[in-house]
């Protein structure tokens, strides 16, 4: 049993370890830049106070990828040392039950996050939410900037009011550089040796080899 465990957390490793390392990540989907005018705050008064407001972009995939992850950059309010939050990747706003989800701590800084995923993501719309208790700067992307590769990005962003705790979504115009654009969010793939992105099987079936290889080595070694 612990030989089993063993080789299960190896290969688990090895998975993690090519997908990071040997694949270099392209983005699938994602709106990258931001637009250097504005943010979306979960507490609008500085210093951080008043109700609180979660966020999440929406993108979806066209066909089935393998994501390695989502890649955000958020900021923190000054002279505020620390904020949880939530981020997590959900079909349904509503969900207690995200797909993937991390409780992380956002200083006073800058700080580019990511949520692992590591996994092959079937084709159909997801929700990037941020929520929270406290404030979390969240920069709005650059809609010229848009990456539409494997997907498509809903120009606007969803809004969960505290006193109804209803979501909302809050569609881009082309009125002001204040615009109801997403906040900037890469969806991350393993690209192949000549830049491109394999199939999600063929990524599957080389880990798959490639963990097998090192298994049947190491057999050999002890035998």
């Amino acid at each position: 049993m612990k030989r089993l465990t063993i080789v299960s957390a190896f290969v688990g490793g090895l998975t993690l370890a090519i997908s990071c390392t040997v694949l270099a990540d392209v983005i699938l989907v994602g709106a990258p830049t931001d637009n250097n005018f504005s943010s979306w705050d979960t507490q609008s008064n500085v210093p951080p106070s008043g109700p609180v407001f979660d966020f999440a972009d929406e993108f979806s995939l066209s066909s089935n990828q393998f994501v390695t992850e989502i890649r955000m950059a958020l900021f923190g309010a000054t002279g505020f040392l620390s904020t949880p939050f939530n981020l997590s990747l959900v079909t349904n706003l509503t969900s207690s039950s995200p797909l993937y989800s991390a409780d992380l701590t956002l200083p006073d800084a800058s700080v580019l996050f990511s949520l692992p995923i590591n996994a092959v993501l079937s084709s159909g719309t997801y929700f990037l939410r941020i929520t929270t208790d406290g404030f979390v700067g969240w920069p709005v992307a650059d809609a010229t900037s848009f990456v539409t590769t494997f997907g498509s990005v809903s120009d606007g962003i969803w809004e969960r009011n505290p006193f109804s705790g209803t979501w909302s979504f809050l569609a881009a115009s082309s009125t002001s550089v204040f615009d109801s654009h997403p906040g900037v969010f890469s969806v991350l793939g393993p690209s192949g040796p000549d830049g491109t992105v394999p199939e999600p099987s063929s990524v599957i079936l080389l880990l798959a080899s490639l963990a097998g290889g090192l298994v049947a080595r190491r057999r050999r070694v002890r035998n």
